[in-house]
């Protein structure tokens, strides 16, 4: 199964697991409590709030509270810290950071960085229009499992992209990424492989 967060580098995990819990009940002293984690240098607590944050969006302040929490994650390296910062990035409509940041996510192999960087270059957001390039970046990214990548790149092979023979690979393509797709949401709902 796929998952980019190290755990091994993760200062307190039982804190951790205690917060998780404590989210149910007390919000507010769930996110004290994380940020004191992220204090103590838990990338991990800085990705949760800002998940928080972000889910929670009642406010451009949230929003900008989201944001500052996956830049202090991606600054300590975390793969996911760049993949939301490049997801927030694109989603204000900075397509040049979200670039830049999902760059770094791909630089690496992360799946949701691929597929969403090839999106980018097939749209021409913050790059160039270039759909050989998202091809290529959603091929590598299919072939690491991300299911949406698999789907658009099924989607570009019937159209004819990579012409006849390709049009055949992507109906088998297609029937497969729906395949994965059913698998995954039963197994494991939250995979990355389907951001």
């Amino acid at each position: 199964m796929y998952s980019s967060i190290e755990w091994d580098k993760e200062p307190d995990m039982d804190g951790l697991r205690k917060v998780e819990a404590l989210l149910e009940v007390d919000r507010a002293r769930a996110i004290s409590e994380l940020e004191r984690l992220a204090g103590r240098g838990s990338m991990m607590a800085m990705l949760r709030l800002g998940i928080i944050f972000m889910k929670h969006n009642r406010s451009n302040s949230d929003m900008d509270t989201a944001m500052k929490w996956f830049e202090m994650a991606s600054d300590k390296g975390m793969i996911l810290g760049h993949f939301f910062v490049g997801a927030l990035s694109a989603r204000s409509k900075h397509y040049d950071r979200a670039v830049e940041f999902y760059k770094k996510g791909a630089s690496v192999g992360h799946p949701p960085s691929l597929y969403r960087l090839g999106w980018l270059y097939m749209n021409g957001f913050g790059v160039g229009r270039d759909a050989e390039t998202a091809c290529d970046f959603w091929a590598r990214a299919a072939s690491l499992g991300q299911v949406y990548a698999k789907r658009d790149l099924a989607r570009m092979l019937i159209n004819g992209q990579r012409g006849a023979l390709g049009v055949i690979e992507g109906i088998g393509m297609l029937g497969s990424a729906v395949l994965d797709l059913w698998k995954i949401s039963i197994s494991n709902p939250g995979s990355e492989l389907l951001y």
